[in-house]
């Protein structure tokens, strides 16, 4: 029996990472989430734009 979950179920990175950016800011330490965030920008941008909020990824403040 296969343990991979079907790909109609899996959610993109990007969506995690605004569940995480709902949450409260996401720094660089925090590896797997920093990452999703970094990586998803433009579709991050794209989403909150819809209720006007704007990510802002700041590599030096991480």
């Amino acid at each position: 029996m296969s343990t991979e979950t079907p790909a109609f179920l899996q959610t993109p990175d990007w969506q995690v990472a605004a569940v995480n950016l709902l949450q409260g800011p996401v720094f660089e330490h925090e590896g797997e989430r920093w990452r999703r965030v970094s990586h998803g920008k433009a579709d991050l941008n794209g989403y909150f734009r819809q209720i006007g909020l704007r990510v802002i990824v700041d590599p030096v403040e991480g």
